[in-house]
């Protein structure tokens, strides 16, 4: 395995959109499929973990612009999270990472996100 860092090429506009994505409802139902977390403290506890991550990641983008540092960040995340019991909820989380991902032109987890969502890896 390669201990060279992985730089990510960040637009321009990636600060303000992990901003907005922060700041933004999550768990919430949406259309057509997905129906939310109903219990309201689970609801913000798992948003809660979201936006702790999105603010990391923030913070040392700048800095440490590689693949290593975002999948180290989701790692860390996805280690201390107890997760949420309804799958649909845990795919809904990892849809935010995804949308993190797409943020700062990161093209795969390596697995990270199939191994915590299947307890394998997929890929």
């Amino acid at each position: 395995m390669s201990t060279t860092p992985v730089l990510l090429s960040l637009p321009k506009d990636a600060l303000l959109r992990l901003c907005l994505l922060r700041t933004a409802t999550k768990f919430g139902p949406t259309r057509p499929f997905y129906t939310g977390i109903k219990d309201e403290a689970e609801r913000q506890r798992c948003e809660a973990a979201i936006n702790a991550l999105i603010g990391k990641i923030e913070a040392g983008i700048g800095d440490h612009p590689t693949k290593q540092f975002v999948l180290g960040e989701f790692s860390v995340t996805l280690k201390a999270l107890d997760p949420p019991v309804d799958t649909e909820d845990r795919e809904r989380f990892c849809t935010y990472l995804e949308e993190i991902m797409d943020i700062v032109g990161l093209e795969s987890s390596d697995g990270v996100l199939n191994t915590w969502l299947y307890g394998f890896d997929l890929s």
